[in-house]
């Protein structure tokens, strides 16, 4: 039997389907899923650029095909804070920035004596020692301090203390419940006593620190809330204080990134708050502050309000004194001949050689830390110079109180 037509069917058949096939295109490779890395990273780089939206929808898409891991879902709700924010974003002037050192940052806020003033954790009576992770708020009259103290969470927490009548301070209490479980620092206080600012970390801020308000109803301080953008970066904002003599508002921001530096904008506070418009092109960089130049009104003189705070600098920079000291009911004294005892002003002379030598081992300090990059040798000089530091800041605090209590005296 002869099979050769067969064959050559099947020869021609299977010939057919090598050149149908060699004439399909070639299917792409899948292409491989990004990491939960690689989306938490373009993530964080979409947030860190104000688009928020495009952080969300990175983060969302990837939820799709798997859980979110807790950086991510940590992520996702600061997007959410920041896309509101964004909408709500307030049109503000800002008429001066400042570079400074981020140490003692606050001795560059130029504020009126109505206004009370920042001062740095050696103000403090003896006996309230904190870190020194935070600024003390001290009212005009001197008789009220407001600062933060860590907390066994390892959160902080914002106390006051008021000056008592025999010139000893109360112990500190917490500011209300309110304010409770919140991990608040930087605090300022209005000087009608009803507005206080602070910073915060926690699940209402964008950041790490964010900017926040609260006001006190008479009996205790309310729910506070976020003062939003401007104001309030992905990055840490802090230490907003108004001042309504001169007329300007002052706050930090390290949203900028510059190293061992932070920025200080001053701006015109408003009685009114008035947002940008959600459609505005620029409303990014308005939140972002890309330019302060862009928020003024170029129909309005700034320059009143520009000259009360060099009128304040002026002052504080051409003023001759002995020595600066707040006192209870008679405000600032700067010179031995206003203190009223031959007891206070050997005291005060002691305090000032104390105020010297802590000076001059900070600087000694400073240059050992330096060293001890290449000389691990100081590392118990650093820490014979640290104790000795503490201990003269104790001594200060004591001397300082002592005086007070002197001058306070009938």
């Amino acid at each position: 039997m002869k099979h050769f037509p067969l064959i050559a069917t099947l020869i021609i058949s299977l010939s057919a389907i090598m050149t149908a096939n060699a004439a399909k295109p070639k299917a792409k490779a899948k292409a491989k899923k990004p990491s939960a890395t690689e989306i938490l990273q373009q993530a964080r780089t979409a947030f860190d650029a104000y688009e928020f939206d495009k952080a969300l929808e990175l983060i969302d898409d990837f939820g799709d095909d798997g859980d979110l891991t807790p950086e991510m879902e940590h992520l996702r709700q600061k997007a959410e804070i920041g896309s509101t924010m964004l909408s709500r974003v307030e049109h503000i002037a800002i008429i001066d920035s400042i570079t400074v050192d981020r140490r003692d940052f606050f001795l560059n806020y130029m504020l009126s004596s109505p206004a009370g003033y920042v001062s740095s954790t050696e103000e403090l009576p003896e006996g309230f020692a904190t870190d020194d992770s935070t600024t003390v708020y001290v009212t005009e009259s001197a008789e009220t301090m407001i600062w933060s103290r860590p907390t066994s969470d390892g959160g902080r927490q914002l106390v006051e203390s008021h000056l008592l009548a025999d010139g000893t301070w109360e112990q500190p209490q917490s500011l209300g419940e309110a304010l409770e479980g919140i991990s608040a620092n930087y605090p300022f206080l209005q000087p009608d006593g009803t507005t206080l600012y602070f910073a915060a970390r926690g699940d209402e801020s964008l950041g790490g620190y964010d900017i926040f308000i609260s006001r006190n109803d008479g009996d205790e301080f309310l729910q506070p809330q976020n003062i939003g953008m401007p104001y309030n970066s992905p990055y840490d904002d802090y230490l907003l204080a108004i001042d309504e003599l001169t007329g300007a508002g002052w706050w930090a921001t390290d949203r900028n990134r510059l190293d061992g530096k932070i920025t200080i904008y001053v701006f015109v506070p408003q009685d009114l708050r008035i947002n940008y418009a959600v459609n505005d092109p620029e409303l990014t960089n308005r939140a972002f502050i890309t330019s302060i130049k862009s928020t003024l009104d170029p129909k309005r003189d700034y320059s009143p309000i520009l000259k009360a705070i060099e009128a304040l600098d002026s002052e504080a920079a051409g003023a001759s004194s002995d020595f600066v000291i707040e006192i209870p009911g008679r405000g600032i004294l700067t010179g031995y001949d206003q203190l009223k005892s031959a007891n206070s002003r050997r005291t005060m002379e002691l305090r000032q050689d104390c105020m010297d030598e802590i000076a001059d081992l900070e600087l000694s300090l400073e240059e050992l830390r330096r060293q001890y990059a290449t000389d691990k040798s100081v590392a118990t000089a650093i820490k014979n110079s640290e104790e000795k530091l503490e201990s003269l800041r104790a001594n200060l605090r004591t001397l300082t109180n002592r005086i007070v209590t002197l001058e306070t005296s009938r």
